[in-house]
């Protein structure tokens, strides 16, 4: 077999009673079809599939898709590492799909690890404890906003952010009039002094919605009394 020069590496998991064994060889029997080349094999008794892919083909939408019907059909969960040109990379790929599959962030049938960097990247900090000192104070202040005034400041920012800033897409989402939009916008401004247009500015608060998603979906309850530790 030739090596691949662009790849990725799947770990597979079993979704109903599968050994190992019999997951391989379903797999196996799936994706040949799909794929010009694809080495499907166990590891730690954990089946694990290597896929040669483009970066083109990694990032188009028919790629996820067609994992999603192997998932379906062979009762599994994929994670996906992130796209890698260097064989001996492999054995890092698989720590990350390993570091991936312990999250409980991940939803789904097919997880890509590079959507869940952040929080691989938060998982590793010693002391959830000092995770809420890092969201925005601007996100804070509107959290408060909003439930003392019955607004939607924050739901709003949110579209906005993951609509990449623009005000047509984020209006069509949330079913509201762009002046709406505009008015809410020019509001968070004057609340928080942020400027919206600063991509720096746009990204801090977008880290600060993720983080205050993985504290939530890790059931971490803030309490104030709780000192924040000043060493490991």
């Amino acid at each position: 077999m030739q090596l691949p020069t662009a790849m990725v590496l799947i770990r597979c998991e079993p979704l109903a009673d599968q050994a190992p064994m019999i997951l391989q060889q379903r797999l196996q029997y799936l994706m040949m079809p799909r794929f010009k080349q694809v080495l499907v094999s166990t590891y730690q008794q954990q089946c694990v599939a290597l896929i040669p892919i483009s970066l083109v083909a990694y990032n188009q939408n028919q790629f996820k898709l067609t994992l999603q019907q192997i998932t379906k059909q062979a009762d599994c969960r994929l994670i996906v590492s992130q796209h890698y040109v260097n064989p001996e990379d492999t054995f890092a790929a698989y720590t990350v799909c390993e570091r991936t599959a312990q999250l409980k962030t991940g939803r789904g049938r097919v997880i890509f690890c590079e959507d869940q960097f952040y929080n691989l990247a938060l998982a590793r900090v010693n002391h959830l404890e000092i995770l809420p000192f890092f969201i925005n104070p601007a996100l804070r202040l509107l959290l408060a906003y909003d439930q003392q005034n019955h607004t939607e400041l924050v739901p709003t920012l949110d579209v906005y952010l993951r609509a990449t800033c623009n005000l047509t897409r984020t209006a069509k989402q949330l079913y509201v009039h762009p002046n709406t939009l505009r008015n809410r916008l020019h509001h968070i401004t004057t609340l928080t002094g942020c400027d919206l247009r600063d991509a720096e500015t746009c990204f801090k608060l977008a880290a600060s919605f993720k983080l205050r998603q993985f504290l939530t979906q890790h059931q971490y309850q803030y309490r104030p009394d709780i000192p924040i530790p000043t060493q490991d």
